[in-house]
């Protein structure tokens, strides 16, 4: 009845630490922890009661559901093991709703008291994906962008490495987009979880300002005058320029640079 009893306690405990993590109480989450309970992830490790903060790392925005199975559990006096998969469903602001990671949660648990706590957590990821911010299908949205505007804006998405949840996108996207000359829309998604993320930005179709300079950019391999004049135009207006007629090669046969001009 003791061990009964006691994986009951600690099924309990599983749950309230993911219903914090969805309700967004940190304080609720780290008091699933002992005093110096521990998290693992591919992040690092962490102490969960003192730094409380960064319970959320890494989680898509939005609200969250933490779905959980499979849980075996293993009680040996004081102290127990535990393994538990699960499931996190996540709809962001305008939804859809979407499985944005599955795991497992490796757990060794104390009793302290008549609680039962986590002592560490080693959480293994098995898929992960960041929807991104903002209503609707990021796919409807860059295909909506391409239509003329009255603006005389248009959208793109551009690469920004990884991103790991919202507030760092929204703090990353503003310096890319302004890399661009553009303006960062606070849409994102991430395309290879822990590896690359893009971000939309919003850039005018015709630069406006009275201030011009120049820039060599990458343009791949460029093999003569002809070949640049066919290639550097189009290489200068992706980048938000136009080709001064100016072209160099950095590596031969694999790699050369497009003089372009910009307008600030």
């Amino acid at each position: 009845m003791a061990v009964r009893k006691a994986k009951q306690d600690i099924s309990e405990v599983l749950h309230a630490c993911a219903a914090a993590v969805d309700a967004s109480d940190a304080d609720a989450w780290a008091d699933c922890f002992t005093r110096e309970g521990v998290l693992r992830d591919d992040s690092g490790e962490f102490v969960a009661r003192k730094e409380r903060g960064r319970f959320r790392d890494g989680l898509p925005e939005g609200v969250r559901r933490h779905f959980l199975s499979g849980a075996t559990i293993e009680v040996d006096g004081d102290t127990a093991v535990s393994r538990c998969s699960f499931q996190v469903v996540v709809t962001p602001p305008g939804g859809p709703g979407a499985l944005a990671r599955v795991g497992e949660f490796r757990d060794r648990l104390r009793r302290a008291g008549r609680r039962w706590l986590i002592e560490e957590r080693v959480v293994g990821i098995d898929f992960t994906e960041e929807p991104r911010a903002g209503a609707g299908d990021f796919a409807a949205s860059a295909l909506t962008s391409m239509a003329p505007g009255s603006t005389g804006t248009f959208k793109v998405t551009v690469p920004a490495g990884p991103l790991w949840n919202n507030d760092h996108a929204q703090r990353i996207g503003p310096m890319v987009a302004a890399a661009r000359f553009g303006r960062f829309t606070g849409q994102w998604r991430t395309m290879v979880p822990g590896r690359m993320s893009v971000v939309e930005v919003e850039l005018p179709a015709v630069p406006a300002g009275d201030t011009e300079f120049t820039m060599d950019v990458p343009a791949g391999p460029i093999w003569n005058h002809d070949d640049a004049k066919e290639k550097c135009p189009a290489v200068c207006a992706s980048y938000g320029g136009t080709w001064n007629g100016h072209w160099t090669t950095i590596v031969p046969g694999r790699f050369s640079v497009a003089g372009c001009t910009f307008t600030i």
